[in-house]
């Protein structure tokens, strides 16, 4: 997405397109993209002034009035039942009659971010670590490999098992065996 054009650009193409100049020649004299200038140019010509500000409310998600219901209805539900996730809520105002269209009717995604934003759905704590964590000596965990229906160069097939230790790296055995 491109950067929004500066205010001091978008007066100097107001003046400009008053002064009668087109939108090739202002976007040749400030090094702007012509898609630009005649993006500004025609709103410049409908609402002069007044649109010569970015329209910041553009920006962001807007609220849509009609699901304010089955919002409202969804945290109430969550209240009730705190065990419950977003999609069995949804299912329950369809169920219920809660929600009788399916303008009114709120995606999961939605519901999970309302239950976030109220702080009715707690954020679950990760951790990087696998659970078992590293391996503090020698020995302590072994890491097994199985490398499965290979070819020997005499051509019979063939199957060797790797066992190393974590802590020090060193293979302890690497056994092969025919299939």
């Amino acid at each position: 997405m491109g950067q929004a054009t500066s205010l001091l650009h978008r007066e100097q193409i107001l003046s400009l397109q008053k002064q009668g100049i087109g939108p090739k020649a202002i976007s040749e004299q400030l090094s702007l993209s012509y898609g630009t200038v005649k993006h500004l140019c025609r709103k410049f010509k409908s609402c002069a002034w007044e649109g010569i500000g970015p329209n910041y409310a553009n920006c962001g998600r807007k609220a849509t009035p009609c699901k304010d219901k089955a919002k409202s209805l969804a945290i109430e539900l969550r209240g009730q039942h705190p065990k419950w996730g977003a999609p069995r809520i949804r299912v329950e105002l369809q169920l219920n009659g809660d929600v009788y269209s399916p303008e009114e009717l709120v995606s999961i995604r939605t519901l999970q971010r309302l239950f976030r934003k109220k702080g009715l759905s707690p954020v679950r704590a990760q951790s990087g670590q696998p659970a078992i964590g590293r391996s503090l000596a020698p020995h302590n965990i072994w890491e097994v490999d199985a490398k499965e229906r290979f070819r020997l160069s005499d051509g019979t097939p063939a199957c060797y098992l790797t066992i190393a230790d974590e802590k020090t790296g060193a293979w302890l055995e690497a056994p092969v065996f025919p299939l």
